[in-house]
């Protein structure tokens, strides 16, 4: 393994409990939320009760926000090969984020739905149904669809932060 020199520090106690399961999600090696009994051990673990609608709560959330940074690495790499052009990587990593997304986009799809425009169709879906990066960067509707993905993940978060409260 090859080593480039970076320090990384731990910053566990500053980290939600759910944190690390987010970031298992993100990394792309789970991509699936820990269950309410997991989430709870975890919120005990740092001294905190938590109900099972708390937990509830959470799961959706740590859902979400690994599906958000999946996604935005997607948008990343469609930008990237639009102003770049096409580079053989480019197809590579679209084809690995293709296949992420879309196993576990239907974990998220209940939550996103209600926050976009459904006479336009699903902006998820535009973005990661192509077989081809190639496809995704000349189609019509990508730009769109970015846009309108990006405010319904926006105005999810926005409700999953109005329902942390309540």
């Amino acid at each position: 393994m090859t080593q480039i020199g970076l320090q990384v520090s731990n910053s566990a106690g500053s980290r939600a409990p759910w944190s690390e399961s987010a970031s298992s999600f993100a990394r792309g090696s789970g991509l699936h939320a820990p269950s309410a009994a997991h989430t709870r051990r975890q919120f005990e673990r740092h001294g905190t009760s938590v109900s099972a609608r708390e937990a509830r709560k959470a799961r959706r959330r740590a859902r979400v926000d690994g599906f958000d940074e999946q996604f935005s690495a997607l948008v990343d790499l469609i930008c990237s090969a639009a102003h770049l052009g096409l580079r053989p990587w480019h197809e590579q990593e679209y084809a690995g984020h293709r296949r992420r997304l879309g196993s576990h986009y239907r974990s998220v799809e209940r939550l996103l739905s209600p926050f976009w425009d459904h006479e336009a169709g699903d902006p998820f879906l535009m973005l990661f149904s192509p077989a081809s990066v190639e496809q995704t960067i000349h189609s019509a509707e990508s730009l769109s669809a970015i846009y309108r993905a990006r405010e319904a993940l926006a105005a999810c978060s926005s409700w999953l932060d109005a329902a942390q409260i309540g």
